[in-house]
């Protein structure tokens, strides 16, 4: 009966140690970015919360497991409360480096100014070219950047550090090469009413066609088991970052290998 006790025990230890103690917008468990580019990704998450209140946070793990590394992204941010209760405006960008997966898990309030498509949008531009070359520290500044440019211009501020935000198209605006299209199109219709030109110019190449992805590594269910193993690695220690206040995500992201 006490070995049956003993092994409950350790067992329940276990899963309690599945998801580790946040440690603030770095937490590094992997340890693979240095302590420079975690000052300043701390830095720049602490600035962008206090004057946006979007919660930026960075996670590394060595391993989870058998775990979906997408269901696991999701269950940490409930599991650490990113941003704050009722806002929800939080961003989770999970790293797993044993089977090189990424995860950009956005919270509710996040989804007007960073949809899954503009979430794709970081993780192929700002993410993968930098992780590939085992350039963690630039790449998750360089996203956290991105991020900061979006939420400045969301809730009109000014970030030192932000990026402007590229010309990422969200899902239901048109990219401004359809815009001209649309124009060259029109002017080519009045210009036909007139007799300057033959309709079948118009419709010359009508038959191209163009599509847009909108993300990579499109989920659609969860998978696998957690991991129980300890957590090791480092976080920035500077304090400061007060982004954990309960808030919550519905699964939306974007990710992938890399």
């Amino acid at each position: 009966m006490k070995r049956i006790f003993l092994f409950c025990l350790l067992a329940h230890t276990l899963w309690a140690a599945e998801y580790p103690e946040k440690r603030g917008a770095v937490n590094d468990f992997a340890g693979v970015i240095s302590a420079e580019y975690a000052a300043e990704i701390e830095a720049l998450a602490i600035e962008v919360f206090n004057k946006t209140g979007v919660a930026i946070v960075v996670c590394t793990m060595p391993t989870i497991g058998e775990a979906d590394y997408r269901q696991y992204a999701n269950e940490l941010y409930q599991h650490w409360g990113i941003g704050r209760k009722g806002e929800d405006r939080g961003v989770l960008i999970l790293n797993v480096v044993d089977i090189r997966k990424l995860w950009l898990e956005i919270g509710y309030g996040a989804e007007g100014f960073l949809s899954d498509g503009v979430a794709g949008d970081i993780y192929r531009h700002d993410l993968v070219p930098q992780l590939a070359q085992g350039e963690y520290g630039a790449g998750f500044l360089a996203a956290v950047r991105s991020i900061a440019g979006l939420a400045a211009k969301e809730y009109n501020v000014t970030i030192d550090g932000s990026r402007a935000p590229r010309q990422i198209q969200r899902d239901g605006e048109a990219s401004p090469l359809c815009t001209l299209m649309v124009v060259l199109f029109i002017i080519l219709i009045i210009l036909s009413s007139r007799g300057g030109l033959l309709p079948w110019l118009v419709f010359n190449d009508a038959g191209a066609s163009r599509s847009r992805r909108h993300r990579d590594d499109h989920w659609t269910g969860w998978g696998g088991g957690g991991w129980g193993g300890g957590f090791g690695g480092g976080g920035f220690g500077g304090g400061g970052f007060g982004g954990f206040g309960g808030g919550a995500s519905g699964g939306g992201g974007a990710g992938g290998g890399y």
